[in-house]
């Protein structure tokens, strides 16, 4: 099944989905520690994406659009990283510091060392 995954050097990887639909609209900006949060998407067209949004988030990929839009406008958030892939989503995240993203097989974070699966609870 899918997975929301962060980098391992992430403080806390257990997060409400609350904190996880904040964290993806970017409202929610900062880790516990005060690390600011870089959130990693697939294109709005991807399946991956399509699914996590609907799911996860509950937002359809344009209605997510549209609030991270307002936000950076706003000049209160910056935009999500967009890769092309899964596999450039795994290369980020095992390798950037506070970053967040998902994959559609827990399998594939397995391969990855630096990859941690978020518990959702």
């Amino acid at each position: 099944g899918e997975a929301i995954i962060i980098n391992e050097h992430v403080a806390d990887g257990n997060l409400s989905i609350q904190h996880v639909r904040s964290i993806f609209t970017l409202t929610l900006q900062h880790w516990p520690n005060k690390n600011v949060i870089k959130v990693i998407v697939l294109p709005p067209k991807h399946p991956v994406h399509t699914k996590f949004s609907r799911e996860n988030l509950g937002l359809y990929p344009y209605q997510l659009k549209k609030s991270w839009d307002r936000l950076i406008f706003s000049g209160r958030g910056s935009a999500p990283q967009q890769v092309n892939n899964e596999k450039e989503m795994l290369d980020i995240i095992s390798q950037e510091p506070n970053t967040i993203g998902y994959i559609s097989d827990i399998s594939l974070a397995k391969q990855y060392s630096g990859v941690k699966i978020v518990e959702i609870n």
